[in-house]
């Protein structure tokens, strides 16, 4: 059986993806990355090779990063 665990802020927030940080904003995401493939109002998302990263923010700075793997 699984067991979900709460999400806790990753304690090095500006290694999750190379360029991008807490005080990144929008458009320096953007440099980093391109425009996104998806813009919704939850988060952008970017296609990078195989994975899905989505990019929330808040105001014009970063909340909350997620990556998604697809399956092979």
């Amino acid at each position: 059986m699984r067991t979900e665990r709460a999400a806790r802020p990753y304690p090095r927030p500006a290694l999750l993806v190379d360029g991008i940080g807490p005080e990144t904003t929008w458009e320096q995401a953007a440099d980093v990355l391109g425009a996104p493939d998806r813009a919704r109002s939850t988060g952008d998302t970017w296609n990078v090779g195989s994975r899905f990263l989505t990019i929330s923010f808040a105001g014009d700075r970063v909340q909350r990063i997620g990556a998604m793997i697809s399956p092979r």
